[in-house]
């Protein structure tokens, strides 16, 4: 008789942790509150205009990496992923820089030779810090999954900010290194070299994107759901965790009242939330308040429009503008008038009307109204991009609050609980003997976070390694 097991929430991670375990021969239940799976990921529509919320571009998704192998593993079928062009670089915009920003280009080669132009007398230190950023990523089993050998850990004790004060004189470059802690929400001085390497500086290995956007990956994995004969139940979320007398897992309760027996349970919520999911004193308060107050990313907010595509303007065009050379300043946190850092994106929303999508992304404070941010974010572009702002149709913005409902999120940030120095994420087994955790707080954000947090939860329920090598064979 095959064991059941219910994995909590249909985000990239759970619907990972689905399939891998079904995989491996459970009966698997995946339970999502909202009434579609990943819907952040999956963006939305308004007037015939697809918005992408949750996805972009992704690193680690080149031929034989991570994404590429745990996608075969997972039999996602149907993605088509391309590396993004020249002319997809992102512009970086900083203080003292030309005002049509630098380019952020992928690929180590290819960014030292932009930027070493750009900056000659940095050229050697920028060498330096490109190879310590591949040898740290390749020190990871799961980043560098055929690598042999020692594997070298550069900057092990140190902040990215202290690597980058210990390289660089000029703050332009230090700045347009350091805006990718945009990609986790931590500062430079909190968060460690290697973690940065591995999450905030994927980009400078490789970056790729994918045909249909994040529409296009969930159906995927919709599809893989379906073939691996996992059991789906949307619009109804897990309201408790049910423990037997003997303090074993029973089982969990829907909202509906609805009852799932399992002895196996896979948690990928918010960890703030375990506190009411899990009966009181099986877990340690000390636990359940430690989790409920680790520092979180920043929240997240956007609006949305569309423009006509013509020769100055074009699905992949990308700017990221920064005030000033303080990354605390970028996260929304010191200055309530405008947001620190503003990213612009013009996208393919893949018809045939002559128009693209225009998302504009900042980080808010927790306070500000929707109709404030709208104004900052619109009044900033006004500001930076006049010409393009002129011809803009603004359509829906999406403050906190949004996010929040989006993900089922206490605090509707862009990444969860952040990964600092000095905070110690949730491990994937718990004192609950079968329940488990996964998810973007437990090992990383963005969609490769997400992908290895399942394979790690899975392999830590089996014991050894299987994924692991289930990976390291495709």
């Amino acid at each position: 008789m095959k064991r059941t097991c219910v994995v909590i929430g249909g985000g990239i991670s759970g619907m990972s942790t689905a399939i891998l375990l079904a995989k491996q021969g459970f009966d698997v239940t995946l339970v999502e509150r909202a009434s579609r799976l990943a819907p952040l990921v999956r963006g939305f529509s308004r007037q015939g205009m697809h918005f992408e919320t949750g996805f972009h571009h992704t690193g680690y998704l080149e031929q034989g990496e991570i994404l590429d192998r745990a996608f075969k593993v997972m039999g996602l079928t149907g993605i088509e992923s391309f590396p993004l062009g020249l002319g997809s670089d992102q512009r970086v915009v900083v203080d003292g820089g030309p005002t049509e920003g630098y380019p952020m280009s992928s690929g180590f080669v290819r960014l030292l030779d932009v930027l070493g132009d750009y900056f000659p007398q940095e050229r050697s230190p920028l060498q330096n810090y490109l190879n310590s950023v591949e040898k740290t990523q390749n020190s990871s089993p799961y980043l560098a999954l055929d690598a042999s050998g020692p594997r070298e850990t550069p900057y092990r004790d140190s902040t990215l900010a202290e690597v980058l004060d210990s390289l660089f004189t000029d703050n332009r470059l230090k700045s347009i290194l350091a805006s990718q802690v945009l990609y986790h929400g931590v500062p430079p001085a909190e968060v460690s070299f290697v973690f940065h390497a591995w999450v905030g500086a994927a980009a400078l290995r490789s970056l790729r994107t994918i045909k249909g956007g994040g529409k296009s990956l969930v159906q995927a994995f919709e599809r893989a759901l379906e073939y691996a004969g996992v059991r789906v139940e949307t619009g109804r979320g897990v309201n408790r965790v049910i423990v037997s007398p003997a303090g074993a897992l029973a089982g969990v309760c829907l909202e509906d009242g609805q009852a799932l027996e399992t002895k196996i349970c896979v948690s990928t919520v918010h960890p703030a939330l375990l506190a009411d999911l899990i009966p009181e004193g099986i877990f340690r308060p000390a636990y359940t308040n430690r989790l409920a107050r680790l520092p979180e990313t920043p929240r997240a907010a956007m609006v949305f429009g569309m423009i006509p595509t013509n020769s100055d303007v074009a699905p992949g065009n990308s700017w990221l503008f920064l005030e000033g050379h303080n990354p605390a300043c970028w996260f929304g946190v010191e200055d309530r008038r405008g947001p620190g850092a503003m990213s612009v994106m013009i996208s393919d929303p893949g018809g045939d009307n002559g128009m693209a999508s225009l998302e504009l992304a900042a980080c808010s404070a927790p306070d500000v109204s929707k109709y404030e941010l709208k104004e900052h974010l619109i009044q900033s572009y006004m500001q930076r991009l006049p010409s393009l702002y002129q011809r803009t149709q603004f359509l829906e913005v999406a403050s906190p609050s949004t996010f929040a409902r989006f993900t089922n999120s206490p605090f509707g940030s862009y990444y969860g609980p952040q990964h600092a120095v000095g905070v110690h994420p949730p491990q994937p087994r718990t004192r609950l003997p079968g329940f488990y955790l996964a998810g973007q707080a437990v090992v990383a954000p963005g969609i490769a976070g997400a992908v290895i947090s399942a394979c790690v939860a899975v392999d830590v329920m089996l014991g050894g390694d299987t994924v692991l090598k289930e990976l390291r064979q495709c």
